[in-house]
């Protein structure tokens, strides 16, 4: 859905020190004593991972940002919020494969990223099962082990995809070194640690059972478009799909600049016809069935078909109502004698399922050219008109 990269991250393990969290943040050069209640000092004052801690950390304010941009939108989507959370994930996940490239404790931020990636994907996927056909609830989409640590940090152990991480011991600064990497690269544990407990909270959002909700009608309605819609020759969707594009697929600007779409594209409520071609029949007055008129080959130039939902939600969310068209037709037909073919022209006129031309040809009168579904009704209505008149003689 989202497609970040490591691009994102570039140059953040650099700039995500904390600048204004109230201790010594580097202590190069002191006992593994004092760099361990340095640490537990930092994890129970709140600091790492939280701006209203005093965290100014780069990586801070632009996880917060992602959240922000989705929670907050206006009106509010429960779209753009599950976006905006696997946004915040990858660039977590983009981070941590930064930290794993510094080489400092190098393979627990490994084993940090793959679990901050499989919890982006399961973000995507929220409301669907894993591949052990488990489902995919807001629970399991962000492990509640990130919380845990938070809430309980200086006495627990972070555990990560079972794998137990333990960032308050064995750190050692060179005497004299400042900034201490090995340090540097706890207190990132401490600060992602905390930004994926924010963020676990952000999932537990009903916003996150909406936004299935409205993934599920998205799909039923593509599937209406592409069944109840007017059919569509590869011309007309290559034209309909470029004006999709800009009106109704959401979209921002990554870092390098390139569109990305996110998410679903809105279904289109309207569609241009171009150039279609179809079959019809000639309207007869004598005509006593559908079998008995005429066929015609009828060209649509060009022309507009559009609809409503039903609703908004609930089993007819995906159904089209108020069906409705119109379009510059041309026709081509025998003569009523069959001595010959020509073309006429004049408009057509869509209705649910149902289709009118009225064209005209130089020199003669009007025609009335119509679908099979309209003239079998007809046909049909009539039938039984006469059958109720046979019953009340």
């Amino acid at each position: 859905m989202l497609g970040f990269t490591a691009v994102l991250a570039a140059g953040l393990a650099g700039q995500a020190r904390a600048q204004a969290c109230p201790f010594d943040e580097s202590p190069g050069g002191k006992s593994p004593e004092v760099i361990q209640s340095q640490l537990i000092r930092l994890a129970a004052e709140s600091c790492a991972g939280s701006p209203t801690g005093g965290d100014k950390a780069e990586l801070v304010r632009q996880v917060f940002s992602d959240i922000k941009d989705g929670a907050e939108s206006e009106p509010h989507d429960p779209i753009k919020h599950r976006d905006g959370i696997a946004t915040a994930l990858r660039r977590l996940a983009s981070f941590a494969q930064e930290r794993q490239q510094k080489g400092e404790d190098a393979g627990h931020w490994n084993i940090i990223e793959q679990e901050i990636r499989r919890s982006a994907l399961s973000v995507d996927q929220h409301g669907g099962v894993d591949a052990a056909g488990k489902p995919i609830t807001a629970d399991y989409a962000i492990s509640s082990a990130w919380r845990t640590f938070t809430l309980g940090m200086g006495q627990r152990d972070l555990v990560v995809a079972g794998t137990k991480i333990q960032p308050f011991g064995g750190v050692a600064c060179t005497s004299g070194t400042s900034p201490c990497a090995a340090y540097d690269s706890r207190v990132d544990m401490f600060r992602v640690a905390g930004l994926m407990a924010q963020l676990q909270k952000q999932a537990q959002s009903p916003a996150l059972g909406m936004a299935l909700q409205i993934a599920k009608r998205e799909l039923d309605r593509w599937k209406a478009y592409r069944a109840d819609g007017q059919h569509q020759y590869f011309w007309e969707l290559m034209a309909n799909s470029a004006l999709m594009a800009k009106r109704n697929c959401t979209h921002k600007t990554d870092a390098s600049g390139e569109r990305v779409f996110i998410g679903f594209c809105e279904v289109p409520t309207s569609q241009l016809i171009l150039g279609h071609v179809d079959a019809g029949l000639r309207w007869s007055r004598s005509a006593k069935s559908t079998s008995e008129l005429k066929p015609v080959v009828l060209i649509e130039t060009i022309g507009w078909y559009q609809w409503k939902w039903k609703s908004d939600a609930g089993p007819e969310a995906a159904t089209m109502v108020d069906r409705m068209g119109v379009s510059l037709a041309a026709a081509y037909a025998k003569h009523d004698d069959g001595s010959r073919s020509r073309w006429s022209y004049g408009p057509m006129f869509h209705w649910e399922g149902y289709s009118l031309a009225l064209t005209k040809a130089r020199g003669e009168r009007w025609g009335m050219m119509i679908n099979v579904g309209l003239a079998d009704r007809y046909f049909d209505r009539r039938s039984a008109w006469y059958d109720k008149l046979k019953e009340l003689r």
